[in-house]
């Protein structure tokens, strides 16, 4: 399967005249978790030749492929990525710390790395876990009979997260064996996460009974992390760091 993402790739660059700096696996896949049918969630940063960037006619900054079979690409420009960087989109901060890895060409990704592991805001990190792990409980537990044992593992991937900010006051790991590695968790909550792994595993779409007790310490967690959130840093960093990254991955030098 490598191969034909690497080929995909390659017929990406050449039909959108752009240059593929870092290409990673998102999603299940680089979390720890995928079942037999997971598709692969194929995530890429590009960037165009120097001239289209002097156009007056923008070139495309997001580049998203029609889903074949269990093959999903999507990719973001030089550019974007560097404005999302810039707000610590948690998207991209999961891209550049992937455990696999299809390209890496350049600096730029470990540059950006670097950036994420000195300048990243853990409060919005924060905020986008605890939005997650809500979210995921609103619209898919609370009130129902069954509950897709994905979603759980979703929800309880963020929580973990969300404890890996409070514990470490860093970047969270991509892999969810890695943070339960590395975090202080009740026995009985990483036992039923590897009981929701083992179903997941045999079917992506697998249904649980919905469990009460369970539930009650979700929304308890879900409460005080509201609170903590609050205290967790929140740094601020000039765009000019960034685009001295991206001039000099294109081949400038940045003049301050």
């Amino acid at each position: 399967m490598k191969q034909t993402i690497l080929n995909k790739l390659q017929t990406t660059e050449e039909m959108h005249d752009v240059t593929i700096l870092y290409a990673v696996e998102s999603g299940s896949r680089a979390w720890g978790f995928a079942s037999v049918d997971s598709d692969y969630d194929v995530r890429f940063i590009y960037h165009h030749p120097v001239q289209k960037y002097l156009s007056l006619a923008s070139p495309e900054d997001v580049i998203q492929l029609p889903i074949h079979e269990d093959l999903d690409f999507h990719g973001w420009d030089l550019y974007k990525a560097g404005q999302l960087l810039l707000r610590s989109n948690p998207s991209l901060i999961e891209w550049l710390f992937s455990p696999i890895v299809y390209i890496e060409q350049g600096e730029i990704a470990k540059k950006m790395r670097d950036w994420a592991l000195n300048q990243v805001s853990l409060k919005r990190l924060g905020y986008h876990y605890l939005s997650m792990a809500r979210g995921n409980y609103k619209n898919f537990m609370m009130n129902q009979q069954e509950v897709s044992a994905k979603k759980y593992m979703y929800l309880l991937r963020a929580l973990f997260c969300l404890h890996w900010l409070d514990q470490h006051q860093s970047v969270p790991p991509v892999s969810v064996w890695q943070l339960l590695s590395n975090i202080s968790l009740a026995s009985w909550c990483i036992e039923r996460f590897h009981d929701l792994v083992e179903k997941k595993m045999v079917q992506e779409s697998l249904l649980v009974p919905a469990d009460e007790q369970f539930h009650s310490w979700i929304m308890n967690e879900i409460d005080q992390f509201e609170e903590k959130i609050a205290s967790f840093p929140d740094h601020k960093t000039q765009v000019s760091q960034i685009d001295e990254m991206i001039l000099s991955q294109l081949g400038f030098v940045y003049n301050r």
